[in-house]
């Protein structure tokens, strides 16, 4: 008999090896033509999308593929810079920012919300990566938003900040003095900060960091010190925050 044979063997091992895949891809195919022939096709290759990006997240929280050579302090340095939630938190992000990037203003909103609807739960902390080659004004406004912040009312500060992100065709020295009184700042104390200038230290220490740690755009996030950049929708924030909880013992 032929399958007695080493060759027969052979080719019914490979009929074995095969058949699983054959079956998958048949089984995609079926999948793939009901969906797009009952769905949108955006709408499905969206879906797509998103779970080839999720399942790159996760790729990113394997052990193996953890960054392991990057300095956590550095990168949690907050240096006066704005902080929101628990300190103790078991999950920690930091967001090097730009307040001229759209990308920044795209995602800021699920980050505020995440953050407000679960304060004990994570411990956010906001650094300044102005990239003025793209935005000439950039570093003006992290300077404005830090001197927002010095006036020591954390409320004031995100809604200014949320209005700098907001207004993003409005960064001149008049809009940001006249947002500074809109959420009721002490201006004469917000004048004289933005005119010194004293926050451009803070500044510089925080865009040497993003230097060292070879950032090349914004908004890019640390999840207890996994690297994510870009914006994302707000299930996929919450799906790289329940990565980073396992990160924790």
């Amino acid at each position: 008999m032929w399958y007695k044979k080493w060759w027969g063997v052979g080719i019914l091992f490979f009929i074995c090896l095969l058949t699983p895949l054959f079956v998958l891809y048949i089984y995609q195919t079926i999948k793939f033509t009901y969906l797009f022939s009952t769905r949108d096709p955006q709408t499905v290759i969206a879906e797509i999308e998103k779970n080839k990006k999720l399942i790159s997240v996760s790729r990113l929280f394997s052990a193996k593929s953890r960054v392991g050579d990057i300095d956590i302090k550095r990168i949690e340095s907050v240096h006066a810079g704005p902080t929101f939630g628990n300190p103790k938190a078991k999950v920690r992000i930091v967001e090097f920012l730009d307040y001229g990037c759209p990308f920044t203003k795209q995602v800021d909103s699920i980050v505020q919300s995440y953050v407000r609807l679960h304060p004990a739960d994570v411990f956010l902390m906001f650094r300044d990566l102005p990239l003025t080659d793209l935005h000439p004004h950039a570093e003006l406004l992290a300077i404005a938003a830090r001197c927002m912040w010095k006036q020591n009312d954390a409320n004031r500060f995100l809604r200014y900040h949320s209005l700098l992100l907001g207004n993003q065709d409005l960064q001149d020295e008049v809009s940001l003095r006249r947002f500074a009184l809109d959420v009721g700042a002490n201006i004469d104390v917000f004048d004289e900060c933005v005119k010194m200038k004293l926050p451009e230290v803070d500044i510089k220490t925080s865009v040497d960091d993003a230097v060292a740690l070879d950032l090349q755009g914004t908004p890019t996030f640390f999840f207890n010190g996994v690297r994510i950049q870009g914006a994302m929708d707000d299930s996929t924030f919450g799906y790289i925050i329940d990565q980073a909880k396992k990160l924790v013992k």
